[in-house]
């Protein structure tokens, strides 16, 4: 006799699906509550310091300048990018570090 046979002889209509039920429940719940809490870890740990942005840090700008890297130029544009979008997180303007407008 195979599985699915003995399960639906063993057990009165309705009945499994009475079981199963609260435990699909349960597992909603337990991947609802991971989600939100992910989102959350997610949102505080984004927020940082204001260094998250990606890309170089002032120090790091630094010693490619004085390395040669980058040109006086690349420089200052760099160092006002990272200025204006620690500025814009600082204020909350959200714009996403783009002060290109402000120039």
């Amino acid at each position: 006799m195979s599985v699915p046979c003995f399960l639906a002889r063993a057990a009165p209509p309705g009945a499994i699906f009475g079981e199963i039920l609260p435990w699909l429940g349960a597992l909603v719940g337990v991947v609802v509550v991971g989600a939100v809490a992910i989102w959350l870890i997610r949102r505080i740990i984004g927020r940082g310091d204001g260094g998250g942005f990606g890309g170089f840090t002032l120090q790091e700008l630094r010693s490619m300048h004085t390395a040669g890297q980058l040109s006086d130029e690349e420089f200052r544009q760099a160092k006002e990018s990272i200025i204006g979008r620690i500025r814009d997180s600082e204020s909350g303007s959200g714009d996403g570090g783009n002060n290109d407008a402000a120039q």
